[in-house]
């Protein structure tokens, strides 16, 4: 079984380019191992089970959003 239809999906920017680090993740810590990492290419919106939850800068994600999808190895990946 494959990830299809519940897979995440995301809309990405290959020319958008940063410096990530601290200040722009949304991590609860005061330390980020990318950080200064210069990235080329960021994700614009980001949809779990058909549900925005990225959109540009705000995140509209919430707590226990996540759902565990067990996977059987090898699966064929579209």
């Amino acid at each position: 079984m494959g990830c299809y239809p519940d897979g995440d999906s995301v809309i990405w920017d290959p020319d958008r380019e940063l410096t990530y680090g601290v200040q722009h993740a949304r991590h609860r810590t005061d330390y980020n191992l990318f950080e200064v990492w210069k990235l080329k290419g960021y994700p614009e919106k980001v949809f779990i089970r058909r549900n925005l939850i990225v959109d540009g800068e705000e995140w509209h994600g919430q707590a226990g959003m996540g759902k565990f999808l067990k996977r059987e190895p090898g699966v064929e990946v579209l």
